[in-house]
C-alpha cells in the first residue's frame, strides 16, 4: 500500500452498464465500440472483477482492431494497462502504454493519463506530473472537463510527492472548488480524501476525521470500490488514534465486509 501522503492514482469514472450483470452485454454482435462499453469494463474492475474485465476487454479490442478505430484501441489497451499497474506489473503496464501512444494521436490524452497514473505508483513524481499536466491540457482542449480535473489532481500528487507540496496543494484546491461548482462528486471525495490524509500527517486527527467522513459522503452507498475502502481504513485509523475502537472496529469490519464481497466475486470468475 501506498504510504499517508502518498499518490493514489485517480481514474475516470464508471456507469453501471444498464441492465443484469455489470459489464458488454453477452451475445450482442459488436462492430464498434461505444463510450459505454468501457465505462462498463471500469464498473466490473471496481466491483473486484478484474479477471472478467480483462477477457471482456481483451475480446474488445480483438473487434475494435479489425474495424481500425483508433481512439478505441488506444482507450482499451490504457484500460488492459492499468489493470497491469494495479497488479504491480509495471513493465508490462509501461509496454501496453506505449503500444497506445503508437497506435497514432487518436487517443493521445487517455494514453498520457494512463502514463501519469502508472509512473505515479511507480514513484516517478517528475514524469508522472508532466504526463499528467499534458493530459490534463489535452482534455480540457477538447471538452472533457470531469477528465481535465482527475488528471490535475493527479498531478498534484505527483508534485507533492517530488516535494513541490505548495504548487500540488494549489493544484488540489482549484480542483476541488471545480468539483464543487461543477457538481463531481466523485472527484470532491478524493479531495477530501487527500486533505483527510494532509490533515492526519500533522496530527490534526479531528480535522481528517471530518474529511474522511465527508469523502465517505460522495461515494455511492453500498460500493466495494478501491476508493471506498481506502476512505474506510484512513476513518478507521483516524478513530483509532483518538481512541474511539469500537467505531474504528466497525469501520474495519465494514472494509474486510466489502473486500470479502470484492474477493469473492473474484474467485466465482
Amino acid at each position: 500500500r501506498p504510504s499517508p501522503s502518498s499518490p493514489t492514482a485517480v481514474s475516470p469514472g464508471s456507469a453501471s452498464a444498464a441492465g443484469g450483470t455489470p459489464g458488454i452485454p453477452a451475445g450482442e454482435a459488436r462492430t464498434a465500440y461505444r463510450d459505454e462499453d468501457l465505462a462498463a469494463l471500469k464498473q466490473l474492475y471496481q466491483e473486484g472483477k478484474s479477471q472478467e474485465a480483462e477477457r471482456q476487454a481483451q475480446e474488445l479490442l480483438a473487434t475494435v482492431r479489425e474495424s481500425g478505430a483508433k481512439e478505441a484501441i488506444a482507450r482499451l489497451l490504457c484500460f488492459l494497462a492499468d489493470l497491469r499497474a494495479d497488479q504491480r506489473k509495471y513493465d508490462e503496464a509501461l509496454a501496453l502504454n506505449h503500444e497506445a501512444e503508437g497506435v497514432g494521436p487518436d487517443g493521445r490524452a487517455f494514453v498520457l493519463f494512463s502514463r501519469g497514473k502508472i509512473l505515479l505508483v511507480m514513484g516517478k513524481y517528475q514524469e508522472a506530473a508532466q504526463a499528467s499536466r499534458e493530459a490534463a491540457e489535452l482534455f480540457a482542449a477538447t471538452g472533457k472537463e470531469e477528465n481535465a480535473l482527475l488528471a490535475r489532481l493527479n498531478q498534484a500528487a505527483a508534485l507533492i510527492n517530488a516535494g513541490d507540496e505548495a504548487g500540488g496543494k494549489k493544484i488540489r484546491e482549484e480542483v476541488g472548488q471545480a468539483a464543487e461548482i461543477k457538481g463531481y462528486p466523485r472527484i470532491q471525495g478524493f479531495v477530501r480524501n487527500a486533505q483527510g490524509l494532509a490533515r492526519r500527517s500533522r496530527g490534526d486527527y479531528e480535522g481528517a476525521r471530518t474529511a474522511f467522513r465527508s469523502a465517505l459522503e460522495a461515494c455511492p452507498a453500498g460500493t466495494n470500490t478501491h476508493e471506498t475502502i481506502e476512505i474506510l481504513r484512513n476513518l478507521a485509523l483516524c478513530e483509532s488514534y483518538q481512541g474511539r475502537f469500537e467505531q474504528a472496529l466497525s469501520l474495519i469490519v465494514d472494509c474486510q465486509t466489502r473486500l470479502y464481497k470484492r474477493n469473492s466475486s473474484q474467485l466465482l470468475m
